[in-house]
C-alpha cells in the first residue's frame, strides 16, 4: 500500500509539468513568492519499519505523541528563489510505553524516537497555481529505549543519536501569495534503534 501511494504521487508530480506550464513561460497569477521565509506542517498516514528483533512491531507516533497511524511533521524554511529552498523539520516517529506480566514474570518498556531533519528543495512552478517539488537531505534523530524484564537478566537501556537520510516529493496548490496546500511524501531511513519512517499526507504552508 505504501509503495503504491508513493508511486502515484511521484507519477503525478512528473506528468504535470508537461501539460501545465503556460505558453511563453509567463508567470501565473497567485504564484508562490520567489523568496522569503515560510512555515508549515505535513499531516497524514505514518508508517515505521522494524529495525530490531526485540520489537516485532513498532507503533507509530502522532505529531502530539499518541500511538496511531496518523503522523505529522512541523517545518520551517527559506525560499532563495523560484526554484531552490532550504528546510528544517521536526518529526516524532515512535512513542511506545507499557507493561505486561505472565505468572511471576513481568516487563516494562519505554521506546521513543524523535528528530530534526534538514533538506534542500527543488521547486518547479506550474500554471493554474500549482507547484511541484523534490527534496533530499539529512536528519539527526534520537532514540530513547528502556526495557526491563523482572526475574530475568535482560535489560535494554539505550540512548543513541544517529544520522539518517531524508527524501521526499510533493504537489502544492497556492492560494494567493501566502498560503499553500497540497500532497507530500517524506521518507526517513533507518539507523540502529531508529526505524525507517514514511509519512504520506497533506502539506500546508504559509509564506511571510
Amino acid at each position: 500500500m505504501k509503495s503504491k501511494l508513493l508511486l502515484m504521487l511521484l507519477l503525478t508530480c512528473i506528468s504535470l509539468p508537461s501539460v501545465a506550464r503556460p505558453k511563453g513561460d509567463r508567470p501565473f497569477e497567485h504564484r508562490p513568492r520567489d523568496s522569503g521565509f515560510y512555515v508549515g506542517t505535513e499531516l497524514g498516514y505514518s508508517e515505521n519499519s522494524q529495525t530490531n528483533a526485540s520489537y516485532q512491531s513498532i507503533d507509530n507516533a502522532s505529531l502530539f505523541g499518541s500511538n496511531s497511524d496518523i503522523g505529522g511533521r512541523l517545518f520551517a524554511g527559506y525560499q532563495f528563489n523560484e526554484n531552490y529552498a532550504f528546510e528544517i523539520g521536526y518529526n516524532n516517529t515512535v512513542d511506545m510505553s507499557g507493561s505486561a506480566s505472565s505468572g511471576s514474570y513481568s516487563a516494562d518498556w519505554d521506546y521513543r524516537v524523535q528528530g530534526i531533519d534538514t533538506s534542500f528543495i527543488y521547486n518547479y512552478p506550474l500554471a493554474n497555481h500549482f507547484n511541484v517539488f523534490a527534496k533530499a537531505g539529512l536528519g539527526i534523530y534520537q532514540a530513547d529505549v528502556h526495557d526491563e524484564y523482572v526475574y530475568s537478566d535482560l535489560v535494554i537501556d539505550k540512548n543513541q543519536t544517529r544520522v539518517v537520510g531524508i527524501a521526499g516529493t510533493g504537489l502544492e496548490y497556492n492560494f494567493k501569495n501566502h498560503v499553500g496546500l497540497g500532497l507530500s511524501a517524506t521518507y526517513q531511513t533507518a539507523n540502529d534503534y531508529i526505524p525507517a519512517n514514511t509519512l504520506i499526507g497533506v502539506r500546508a504552508s504559509y509564506r511571510f
